[in-house]
C-alpha cells in the first residue's frame, strides 16, 4: 500500500495534482486548501496518501494530505460518519480546513449553527458530526 509520495508536480488543478515519482506520474486528489499550499509545476512535494479502491473492479484512487492531522481527520470523516466515502470525506475536510481549531471546537461544543454557517455543512451533516 502506498503511504506517501515524494516527487515533482507535473500538473496541478484546484483539487488534483499529478506527482512524478521515479518516472511514474501518480494522480492524487487533494483539498483546494492543500492544492493552494503546494508549489507550482516543477516544484518538489511530499504528500501523505491514502488509497481508495472502487467496489466494482475500478482502479486505485489516491487522496493526499499535507499533515498527519489532515489525514487523521479524513479517516475520521470516512470511517465515523455513516454513508461517507473517500470523495465525500475529502469534501468535508476541505470545509473543515478553513480553520481546523475552530472546526474542532464547534464539534466539541456541538455548535450546529457554526458548522452550517461558517463551514458550510448541511444541517443533516452537522448533526452527524456532533452525534
Amino acid at each position: 500500500m502506498i503511504a506517501s509520495l515524494r516527487g515533482v508536480v507535473v500538473e496541478k488543478e484546484l483539487e488534483r495534482v499529478i506527482v512524478e515519482c521515479g518516472g511514474v506520474g501518480r494522480e492524487v486528489h487533494v483539498t483546494a486548501s492543500a492544492s493552494s499550499q503546494l508549489g507550482g509545476v516543477g516544484s518538489e512535494v511530499f504528500l501523505l496518501v491514502i488509497p481508495s479502491y472502487a467496489m466494482y473492479g475500478g482502479g486505485e484512487t489516491l487522496y493526499g494530505f499535507l499533515t498527519p492531522g489532515e489525514r487523521a481527520l479524513f479517516c475520521a470523516f470516512r470511517d465515523e460518519i455513516p454513508g461517507t466515502g473517500a470523495k465525500k470525506a475529502l469534501e468535508y475536510l476541505d470545509k473543515a480546513s478553513k480553520s481546523l481549531p475552530d472546526f474542532r471546537r464547534a464539534v466539541l461544543d456541538k455548535d450546529e449553527k457554526l458548522l452550517c454557517g461558517v463551514f458550510g455543512f448541511t444541517k443533516k451533516t452537522a448533526v452527524k458530526l456532533i452525534e
